[in-house]
C-alpha cells in the first residue's frame, strides 16, 4: 500500500482574487435563497434523526403507560428520553432551516 501525498482541493485560493465561475454561483444562489433544505429530509442523516425521534417517543410512551411507574429508574428514563428528543429536534430544525451557516460560533461537525 502506498501512502503518497494526496491533493485536497478547496474553494479558496491562496493568492490573488478567486472569482467563481458564473454557472456555479448561479446554482448555489438559488439553493441559498430557499428557506428550507428539502434535500436534508431525504438524506440519510435526516431520516436517521427522524427515526431516532420516533423511537425515543415510543420508548417514552411505553414507559409512561407501564403499570410500574413508581420506580426511580423509570422516571430517569423518561427525563433522559425527553431531553434527548428535544436536543435532536433542535439539531434537526437547525439543519432544515440552514441556521448552521449563520451560527458560525459553534463547531457543527463536533456538535
Amino acid at each position: 500500500m502506498s501512502h503518497g501525498a494526496r491533493v485536497i482541493r478547496t474553494g479558496v485560493s491562496s493568492g490573488g482574487s478567486a472569482a467563481p465561475p458564473a454557472a456555479s454561483s448561479a446554482s448555489s444562489a438559488g439553493s441559498d435563497g430557499e428557506l428550507m433544505d428539502g434535500a436534508y429530509f431525504r438524506s440519510c442523516a435526516g431520516m436517521l434523526k427522524v427515526a431516532q425521534m420516533i423511537s425515543l417517543l415510543v420508548g417514552f410512551i411505553s414507559v409512561n403507560n407501564s403499570p410500574w411507574t413508581d420506580y426511580s429508574a423509570y422516571s430517569y428514563f423518561q427525563i433522559v428520553t425527553m431531553c434527548d428528543l428535544v436536543m435532536i429536534l433542535f439539531f434537526y430544525i437547525i439543519h432544515i432551516f440552514r441556521l448552521y451557516k449563520k451560527l458560525t460560533c459553534v463547531s457543527w461537525p463536533l456538535a
